[in-house]
């Protein structure tokens, strides 16, 4: 069926106007009483459009086109302009931020032991969550003896140094064993950003107690820097991560690994414990000989299983760093346990433990804040993905 032929548009008489252009400007565009369907409105509280561009298919009286056209035209360069404006400035004030990044979650897996977050935990650090962010900033760790602000301004030239050149803006991501309640990785994102302008990272971590991964995870969800992400973080066992994909995180570390305070399972109290360990560092005998070298080689293996994990998640030719390294026992009484700072090149060399590092990339500096502890920066053999 054909639809019925257009009406023609009938010319207008002329009228004696002492204003001509008022009246093409009329006949072209519209008087004032077509302001609502020209769609000019804006709110003024929000800069957005509000009213409607008109559909209507009108004509021009005198040129016989489509002034609805013109009009629809209008609008939509409005709305482009205004989606250009929006897609400068949102980004920037990080209101888009999940736009910013192609890839937020670069690392997904599901954790091995289910846990669940301690709720009372989360709500505490959300009612009052500025009192608790200074109190976590100033008041000293259980752990380390020392406030957060002091052990940042003892970490900052080392993870200055040794981080920023691995990762980037594009999503980066960081994986930490032993990740306690979040001090060293929230205090690494804070140095990133400081020092470099790193920020866009995704980050990731593990600890044995699950009241401690909680209260991590809600310090990240609460209080976590703007400029980073919180991944996964789950309860596990630091020589056992198979549940964690392999060669996937652009840097992968521990703030400390705790040595073991009984690796002959002597057992007893811990004052009768720390005596029979000096008797056997001060032994000369061949039995306590013996038992120096067995506690020392069982020490190291704790210490290898932690970073071979380390190691097997790193992507190839990316950072393994281990912070705060307690020396042997027999050579330091501070933590009672430890490794050699040799040790490190003799195991990278040999294998030992599966590691593959490239023993020529470590370095070992000195730690500021306890001196009987030191720091340890390695490549995981390798070419790092483009």
């Amino acid at each position: 069926m054909r639809s019925p032929a257009r009406p023609v548009p009938q010319p207008l008489p002329q009228e004696d106007s002492d204003d001509e252009n008022d009246i093409e400007l009329t006949e072209a565009f519209g008087d004032d009483d077509d302001d609502d369907e020209l769609g000019e409105g804006f709110d003024e509280a929000t800069g957005l459009m509000t009213s409607r561009c008109s559909l209507e298919d009108e004509y021009d009286l005198e040129d016989g086109y489509s002034a609805g056209s013109f009009r629809n035209l209008v609008c939509l360069m409005i709305v482009v302009l205004i989606i250009a404006m929006l897609a400068v400035v949102i980004p920037e004030t990080g209101a888009l931020w999940y736009l910013k990044s192609p890839a937020r979650i670069p690392v997904d897996y599901k954790c091995q032991i289910p846990w669940e977050g301690d709720a009372n935990m989360t709500a505490a650090i959300a009612a009052n969550a500025t009192k608790f962010l200074e109190s976590y900033r100033e008041r000293t760790k259980e752990r380390w003896d020392r406030s957060y602000a002091e052990l940042k301004a003892s970490m900052f030239d080392f993870k200055s140094t040794y981080f920023p050149k691995y990762l980037n803006d594009d999503g980066s991501s960081i994986y930490e064993s032993g990740c306690g309640v979040g001090i060293t990785l929230f205090m690494t994102l804070e140095i990133l950003q400081e020092s470099s302008g790193i920020d866009n990272l995704v980050v990731y971590g593990s600890d044995q107690k699950e009241d401690l991964v909680s209260e991590s995870s809600a310090v990240f969800d609460k209080l976590g820097p703007a400029h980073a992400d919180r991944g996964v973080f789950c309860v596990a066992d630091p020589t056992d991560l198979g549940f964690v994909p392999e060669n996937a995180f652009d840097l992968a570390y521990t703030g400390y690994i705790r040595p073991l305070k009984d690796p002959l399972n002597i057992g007893g109290n811990q004052t009768d414990n720390y005596q029979k360990y000096q008797q056997i560092c001060d032994a000369v005998d061949w039995e306590g000989l013996k038992l120096k070298e067995l506690a020392q080689e069982t020490q190291e293996k704790w210490y290898g299983e932690n970073v071979r994990e380390l190691a097997r998640l790193a992507k190839p030719g990316s950072p393994v760093i281990v912070e705060q390294v307690s020396k042997r026992n027999c050579d330091s009484t501070f933590d009672r346990g430890g490794v050699s700072e040799d040790w490190w090149t003799t195991s990278a060399r040999n294998n030992t433990y599966g590691w593959n590092i490239n023993p020529e990339s470590i370095v070992i500096e000195v730690a500021k804040l306890y001196v009987d502890r030191y720091h340890v920066f390695m490549l995981k053999n390798g070419k790092k993905p483009e």
